[in-house]
């Protein structure tokens, strides 16, 4: 099972490397450690969609948390966005997502911890520092096999802001984009 992971993990990142030109290879360096995201962060988001936009479900709380542990990160961020299709009558919907990750074997790249495999109904987590970007996915593969995969860019502009850039995809078709702007809590 784990090797198989590994495999998967491996394979996934084999991949990107491929599709990267040379010159965003070489970008991959950081320019910022890890524990510059550590914090409590909070702002809002607003969905990249006509529809979320004219009916104003488009709005989003954005709460943050990073912390070390041992050389990876901890990350749990909580999302309030409005669902509901009557827009004098709006219903809220809270989500909180956690997860861990540890240093895999390439630089700058990290291994969820609960990552399972996608081809088992499982959900495959993993992170990369790049630039002044934190990037987290998460995969899973649905059942007529095809994928999907969310994106989380958050992105260090000044000391105490961070931008965020979430994207999901359906067999690589765009089903959902969020901007954000957080700020470090002290």
């Amino acid at each position: 099972m784990m090797r198989r992971r590994s495999l998967i993990f491996a394979a996934l990142l084999t991949a990107a490397a491929f599709a990267l030109p040379a010159t965003a290879a070489a970008q991959l360096e950081p320019s910022v450690p890890l524990d510059s995201f550590f914090g409590t962060w909070h702002g809002m988001g607003v969905e990249e969609t006509d529809d979320a936009l004219f009916f104003s479900m488009g709005r989003r709380d954005l709460d943050i948390e990073i912390v070390g542990e041992d050389d990876g990160f901890a990350i749990t961020w909580t999302t309030l966005r409005r669902t509901g299709d009557d827009p004098d009558s709006p219903e809220f919907e809270r989500t909180t997502t956690y997860m861990e990750f540890y240093p895999g074997d390439t630089q700058h790249l990290f291994e969820g911890y609960d990552s399972g495999n996608p081809l088992e109904g499982e959900i495959m987590g993993w992170a990369r520092l790049h630039g002044a970007t934190l990037s987290i996915y998460r995969m899973a593969v649905d059942e007529d096999g095809g994928y999907w995969l969310g994106s989380w860019d958050r992105t260090l502009n000044e000391q105490d802001r961070m931008e965020l850039r979430y994207t999901l995809l359906n067999d690589g078709q765009p089903v959902r984009n969020v901007i954000g702007q957080l700020e470090r809590v002290e």
